[in-house]
């Protein structure tokens, strides 16, 4: 396990999910494109698996697999019926469904880009 001043590259060696949470999403994009180079509109973003965990590729040796676990090709360990529940996360600026449901602006953020969108610019969650 990473110590408490891990970069963000030691801590999500694969990136992380974020999502941006502001009223301006296409000067999000621009800005971020401009000083990282990448687009957040065109990287999807994934969600967490309730009862899961995502495993660093390749997996650390003491993880353990339990019985009735499996482990997909995107590092997800879960039972089977957790993984069958998991619904990717919407594209871009796509609305949800219900009464309250929002555009969703998640984005796959690479490990070396973490510290820059979590700059205080923009309003981002995770």
């Amino acid at each position: 396990m990473p110590s408490i001043d891990a970069s963000d590259a030691e801590w999500f060696p694969d990136g992380r999910t974020l999502f941006y949470e502001g009223e301006h999403p296409d000067a999000f994009v621009e800005d971020i494109k401009q000083r990282c180079g990448f687009d957040p509109s065109t990287s999807r973003g994934q969600m967490s698996i309730p009862g899961a965990f995502m495993l660093h590729r390749p997996p650390p040796a003491e993880v353990v697999v339990h019985p009735g676990q499996v482990v997909t090709d995107d590092g997800w360990v879960a039972t089977p019926d957790r993984l069958a529940a998991f619904a990717p996360l919407p594209k871009w600026g796509e609305v949800g469904e219900g009464d309250d449901a929002r555009a969703c602006y998640a984005f796959h953020c690479p490990p070396e880009h973490i510290k820059a969108v979590f700059n205080g610019r923009w309003p981002i969650g995770t």
